[in-house]
């Protein structure tokens, strides 16, 4: 997520195939909080589905991404094609621009869209915005 915020922030462009597909993006110190409230109480039954706060789409990653950089970052939609090359140009090995592309495209289709409550109903605080993620790693998204 980070790498793929860096480049956006270094190109002022974040393409996206993902139409108005969110993702609940959630922190690995929050899944960890999840898993060690499960382990305590004694392991879970069952799949249990961990999410942010909510589903953020990739024109809402943009405008966050140019409040918490205050460096302009435009969100363009494009085909899966399109992105796919896209990566490659920027560097990005073949297999890896191809997955990228195969997850926007999921994206799209709702698959990353749930949240959840299982973060704070497990730990007793809310989950982690992404916003609040990004700001958190600011210079990381800046350094060139």
């Amino acid at each position: 997520m980070l790498d793929t915020a860096r480049r956006a922030v270094a190109s002022g462009t974040l393409l996206s195939n993902s139409g108005g597909g969110g993702v609940g993006y959630v922190t690995k110190d929050d899944s960890a909080a999840v898993a060690a409230a499960v382990l305590a109480e004694g392991g879970a039954k069952g799949l249990l589905e961990v999410s942010g706060p909510s589903a953020v789409t990739d024109a809402e990653l943009a405008r966050i991404l140019t409040e918490v950089t205050g460096r302009p970052v435009g969100h363009r939609a494009v085909s899966d094609e399109a992105l796919a090359a896209g990566l490659l140009a920027d560097g990005l090995p073949g297999r890896t621009a191809e997955a990228l592309a195969a997850n926007g495209a999921a994206r799209r289709d709702g698959w990353y869209g749930t949240t959840t409550h299982a973060v704070e109903r497990l730990t007793g605080r809310r989950p982690t915005s992404l916003a609040d993620f990004l700001t958190s790693h600011r210079a990381a998204l800046l350094a060139d």
